[in-house]
């Protein structure tokens, strides 16, 4: 069990920090503050997940949160039953690793899609502003829960409740698209839709139980030019992708004159 500031440490000795804003975010904005008084930890007994109360059990509370690995925030989208887990606190290095293939810059405007706990949204507000970072989730106790914790902090992003798959139409486009809720065959075209020529969109792939990837892309002038980019993504990690130890490239399917026939997908 280690603080924050031990668990960058020891993350940026591994190396998981190749952009050194990535790290400085994360010892500024320190997950432990996104964490709800309920987590929950996996029962290998029962094959289930167990509640661990901060209010009851401090001890146990800081042993689930006070690691790398991901934690779970919430279970069977909030009934509580433990089969399924349905929210987390994303793995530290897998959000390194996200965050680092964004390559956000400075001035940058992000939509990000899924806004879970709120954490990647505080990082992104902590690197770019909040007046620049629109976050999207589709529980609303959740993106309630998420609003208070960046009150706290003093961040400001804006956190909108709704379908993020729809994109928000009305925002105008961004210059990078963050996903943290995986997709399977086909990529939302609304996301590719509100990037601008030369944006990057990093989303993690999920074509089924057990498998999955990073996955970037670059969007261009024409509507939906991309270069695919797989990579390791690590089980339960990130919304819920499980390992792929695969790199290759391939493109998503572009129309001329700047229409797509049909949603991008990816055709590996």
């Amino acid at each position: 069990m280690r603080d924050n500031a031990a668990i960058v440490g020891v993350l940026d000795a591994e190396g998981a920090f190749p952009v050194a804003w990535v790290r400085e975010a994360m010892l500024a904005v320190p997950r432990e503050a996104f964490a709800p008084d309920l987590v929950w930890s996996a029962d290998a007994g029962s094959g289930r997940y167990a509640p661990v109360d901060r209010q009851t059990d401090p001890t146990g509370w800081a042993a689930v949160v006070r690691r790398a690995g991901p934690v779970v925030t919430q279970v069977d989208d909030g009934a509580g039953v433990g089969v399924l887990a349905s929210s987390s606190l994303s793995d530290y290095r897998a959000v390194a690793s996200f965050l680092t293939e964004l390559d956000v810059r400075p001035g940058d405007r992000v939509l990000e899609i899924g806004t879970g706990p709120g954490w990647t949204a505080a990082l992104l507000a902590w690197r770019v502003g909040g007046e620049r970072v629109v976050s999207v989730e589709i529980d609303p106790a959740m993106a309630r829960a998420a609003r208070a914790a960046h009150a706290r902090m003093g961040l400001s992003p804006t956190i909108l409740t709704r379908d993020g798959a729809l994109g928000v139409p009305e925002a105008g486009t961004f210059d990078r698209v963050h996903a943290t809720a995986a997709f399977t065959r086909r990529l939302p075209y609304p996301w590719i839709a509100q990037a601008r020529p030369g944006a990057v969109v990093v989303a993690p792939w999920s074509p089924g139980f057990g498998a999955g990837a990073l996955l970037r892309l670059v969007v261009d002038g024409d509507g939906c030019r991309a270069g695919w980019w797989f990579a390791q993504a690590r089980a339960g990690s990130f919304g819920g992708v499980a390992s792929a130890a695969r790199r290759s490239r391939s493109s998503v399917t572009r129309a001329s004159g700047g229409q797509l026939r049909r949603p991008c997908r990816v055709t590996a």
